[in-house]
C-alpha cells in the first residue's frame, strides 16, 4: 500500500480505502500526500475500534444521521449513517493523524428469506458535518468494489476458481485485476471479453495492452 500511495497523485482528493489500509502509518502517507481519507474500521485497529464502537453506539440517538432506503432485486434497504466529530473522550485517536470523524454505518436488509442487520464503521479526517456526505463517499467505494467484482467474475469466472493452495488465489486475484486494467485502457466500444478473447489469438493487439503496464 506504500509504494501504491507514493506512486499516485492524491493531493486534493478524498481516498476511500478497506480495513486493510486501516493503519495509522498509510493515514500518514495520505495525510502527507494532501489527500483526505475516509477508512474502514475494523478489529485489526483493536484499540481504535473498540474505543469508536462504544463511544458510537452510545452517543448515536443524539449524533447526526442520515437516513435512506432503497427497494429493488426483491428486497429492501434501510441504511442509517451517523458521525461523532466531539473525539476529546478517545485516547485512541491520538495516534491517527488527522482524525476527525468517526462513522457508523447500519443496515437494515428485507429480503423474502427475513431480515438481516449490519454494522461498520469508518475514520475520516473530514470535518464536515453533514451525515450524507459520508453517506455518498462510502456508497461510491463500494459501487466500485461491487462492480470490480462482478467484472471479474463475469469476464474471467473468478468465483468458479478452485485455486486454494498457498498463495495461488492471491496472486491469480492480482494477475486478473491486472489484466482487467489493461483491457480497460482499450477504448474499443466491444465488451471485456471479447477483448480478452482478442488478446488470445491478435499478438500486435496484447501488445498495445501491455504497453499500458
Amino acid at each position: 500500500m506504500h509504494p501504491l500511495l507514493e506512486a499516485l497523485d492524491v493531493a486534493g482528493s478524498i481516498v476511500t480505502i478497506d480495513a486493510i489500509a486501516c493503519q495509522p502509518s498509510i493515514v500518514e502517507r495520505v495525510v502527507a500526500a494532501g489527500a483526505n481519507y475516509v477508512i474502514a474500521l475494523k478489529k485489526n485497529a483493536k484499540t481504535l475500534f473498540e474505543q469508536a464502537h462504544d463511544h458510537l453506539l452510545a452517543r448515536r440517538d443524539h449524533l447526526p444521521q442520515h437516513r435512506s432506503r432503497n427497494l429493488g432485486h426483491g428486497r429492501g434497504e434501510e441504511r442509517t449513517v451517523t458521525i461523532c466529530q466531539d473525539l476529546n473522550w478517545l485516547e485512541a485517536t491520538a495516534d491517527w493523524q488527522a482524525l476527525h470523524t468517526l462513522v457508523l454505518v447500519e443496515t437494515e436488509r428485507h429480503t423474502s428469506t427475513g431480515t438481516t442487520h449490519s454494522q461498520r464503521f469508518y475514520i475520516s479526517s473530514l470535518t464536515d458535518p453533514d451525515p450524507a456526505v459520508y453517506a455518498r463517499l462510502i456508497r461510491g467505494h463500494w459501487a466500485i468494489e461491487n462492480n470490480l467484482h462482478w467484472q471479474l467474475d463475469l469476464t474471467f469466472r473468478e468465483d468458479q476458481c478452485r485455486l486454494r493452495k498457498g498463495n495461488a488465489a492471491l496472486n491469480a486475484n492480482i494477475l486478473r485485476k491486472t489484466a482487467l486494467y489493461l483491457l480497460g485502457q482499450d477504448p474499443t466500444k466491444i465488451s471485456y471479453k471479447r477483448k480478452r478473447k482478442r488478446a488470445a489469438y491478435d499478438n500486435q493487439y496484447l501488445h498495445k495492452l501491455l504497453q499500458n503496464i
